[in-house]
């Protein structure tokens, strides 16, 4: 159950109109969808045998580095859209910040 004041989810969206125009950088299907949660510093991420805890981490196609996840999705391929690959420095970089 979302607890956010429906004017606030209107903001959100309203802010990412352009996203209703996406295609799939995989299969061209228009059918993206987009998602957006609210962390409140309560995100945790593993990778590599490393747990990090904190801030939505940026720069990994999932969030800009504070309390939201957002990242979008094809509903044909299931591609997470965004910049790929994610070099590993900046995966390193990104979890060592919130040791």
């Amino acid at each position: 159950m979302c607890l956010m004041p429906k004017q606030q989810i209107h903001e959100s969206y309203k802010r990412n109109k352009e996203d209703l125009l996406l295609t799939c950088k995989r299969c061209q299907s228009t059918r993206i969808i987009g998602i957006n949660g609210h962390t409140s510093d309560c995100f945790s991420l593993v990778y590599g045998g490393k747990e990090y805890n904190g801030y939505v981490v940026a720069n990994m196609n999932i969030g800009d580095g504070g309390d939201d996840v957002e990242f979008k999705y094809c509903a044909d391929c299931g591609q997470i859209q965004g910049e790929f690959p994610i070099k590993e420095k900046t995966i390193q970089d990104e979890i060592r910040e919130g040791l």
